[in-house]
């Protein structure tokens, strides 16, 4: 690490005000998508009056080292025991922790490697009450830095595969554009590009424009919820307040290069569209809405993702991430399994101690139930 590295826990006043201070650190650490700027300051702009966020700086000689943002919020341990905690990149609230961050973690300059277990140090002795630092979506190896480099005590909360496909495996089957699935998807993909082509030529087509972006946007979000709502539930782009933030952040990351809107038309008519992120050589898949249809042999959702590949592949980017969770189409279109890890990490014995209220508290409300249910049988 560069020297003695200073740090201070403050709370977010203007938003804009850090927005040069990040950027340039997220060049010289090489942040994802969802650590830059047109993430973490849309989420910024958008966050409700009420909340309460606190930003972790790390300065050191040579600048700015390490940043996180934190929201401060009370939690539920096991839905019985409330707990202040501080969550990196969230706020312990609905509808706002519904975007699912991924590829999460603090920004540090990689000269500084050591300025995350500085800044963990730092934090239990803040000045801040909390009990526990929530840590959400991280890659493993950020998982595995954080664990290693603290004495707090760890706890994963969830474990999520994320399948990822390898691009040089696409460009090594140049000429055969479907060689590289599987034989089933293979077969499925070539019978929807079949039915597509009934109906006319096919074409990706990718937004340019902030109008097209949005037309798209707006026609992912009306396939997408009708899809969930067949099944029972509210779907991603249910909260006003979500479809605010995603309509700004395609706004302002469109013209940066690192939003993507893909449409598949077949015969001029829409079949479904992609929402994806890009950082440097990776894309990723947030969102997908497609056509529903009542033929069971016509994948639009497997198409556009099979031209999309292609297309990124064409263009020499390395990785297609089809982010957390899987499914069998995210595993039929994966190379290998990276994993994301949901991390805790509480102050020495607190664990414990909640561990213990925790299971009194349960036994306390068998207690009551056995009581009552024997009172129920004496009538």
């Amino acid at each position: 690490m560069q020297g003695a590295v200073r740090f201070s826990l403050e709370p977010v006043s203007e938003p804009g005000a850090l927005e040069d201070e990040w950027r340039e650190l997220a060049i010289r650490a090489g942040a994802g998508f969802f650590q830059g700027w047109t993430w973490t300051g849309t989420w910024l702009a958008h966050l409700p009056p009420e909340a309460s966020v606190l930003v972790l700086r790390g300065r050191g000689a040579a600048g700015t080292l390490l940043l996180g943002l934190f929201g401060v919020a009370p939690v539920r341990f096991r839905g019985l025991i409330r707990r202040q905690a501080l969550l990196l990149g969230e706020l312990g609230r609905m509808p706002q922790d519904g975007l699912t961050i991924e590829h999460n973690g603090f920004l540090v300059d990689p000269a500084s490697p050591g300025a995350i277990g500085a800044a963990l140090s730092y934090l239990e002795d803040c000045g801040v009450e909390w009990d526990l630092l929530r840590l959400p979506g991280l890659d493993r190896a950020s998982a595995d830095a954080c664990m290693r480099q603290t004495r707090l005590v760890p706890r994963i909360t969830a474990r999520k595969a994320c399948p990822v496909l390898d691009l040089d495996r696409v460009r090594a089957a140049a000429g055969e554009p479907f060689s590289w699935l599987g034989r089933s998807t293979r077969a499925a993909a070539r019978r929807t590009f079949r039915r597509l082509a009934g109906e006319g030529e096919l074409r990706l087509r990718k937004a340019r424009e902030p109008a097209e972006a949005r037309e798209m946007f707006a026609r992912l979000v009306e396939w997408h919820q009708a899809r969930w709502r067949r099944r029972g539930a509210p779907g991603a782009f249910a909260d006003p307040w979500t479809l605010a933030f995603h309509a700004d952040l395609i706004a302002h990351g469109l013209p940066r290069g690192e939003v993507d809107l893909l449409q598949l038309e077949a015969g001029g008519r829409p079949q479904g569209v992609l929402y994806n992120f890009r950082s440097g050589d990776r894309v990723m898949n947030y969102q997908g809405g497609f056509r529903l249809g009542d033929e069971r042999d016509i994948r639009p959702g497997l198409a556009l993702h099979v031209l999309a590949i292609a297309d990124y592949a064409a263009e020499g980017l390395s990785v297609y991430d089809h982010l957390a969770g899987e499914n069998a189409l995210k595993r039929s279109l994966a190379s290998r399994m990276e994993e994301m890890v949901w991390l805790e990490l509480w102050r020495r014995g607190g664990l414990v101690r909640i561990e213990e209220l925790a299971r009194r508290a349960r036994a306390s409300v068998r207690a009551r139930l056995g009581a009552f249910h024997r009172g129920m049988e004496s009538f």
